[in-house]
């Protein structure tokens, strides 16, 4: 099941998972699977354990390295820009591209269609200023 929290999110995790296709299609687990049988020994269920496990150890660095840094800014770009019609620019959006996806801290997103209400030239600084709300922990929390 994917899950995504808008269209531009849903692009870039399909984007995503054509991306670990193309590794299968590149890595070719049949024939390490085989391979793993042939010259070391290893039973068939045990081969294939193991190239579930790697198949599982790469979804890891693309999430790291192509998905955080490229795919979840991009679709937050595009989010604000065509969506809420709020001109950002790219370090904007990759600032604040946690708030358009569930993430380990919350597992909601914040879709701020409140902002298309607002003149143009005042949409950025109302999103950074919500943005900066939720990161700094309020005094309520301390007390």
């Amino acid at each position: 099941m994917l899950r995504y929290s808008h269209f531009y999110d849903f692009i870039a995790k399909l984007i995503l998972v054509a991306l670990l296709v193309a590794c299968l299609f590149i890595i070719r687990p049949d024939y390490w699977e085989s391979l793993m049988v042939a010259q070391w020994g290893l039973q068939a269920g045990m081969a294939k354990f193991l190239m579930i496990s790697f198949v599982c150890i790469l979804v890891v660095p693309l999430l790291w390295f192509v998905y955080l840094p490229w795919l979840s800014p991009a679709a937050a770009w595009c989010y604000l820009r065509f969506s809420l019609k709020t001109p950002v620019s790219w370090e904007v959006a990759k600032q604040v591209e946690s708030l358009f996806r569930p993430t380990l801290k919350r597992l909601h997103w914040f879709p701020l269609k409140e902002l298309k209400n607002l003149a143009p030239e005042e949409r950025t600084s109302t999103l950074l200023r919500f943005f900066d709300q939720l990161q700094t922990p309020s005094s309520q929390n301390h007390n």
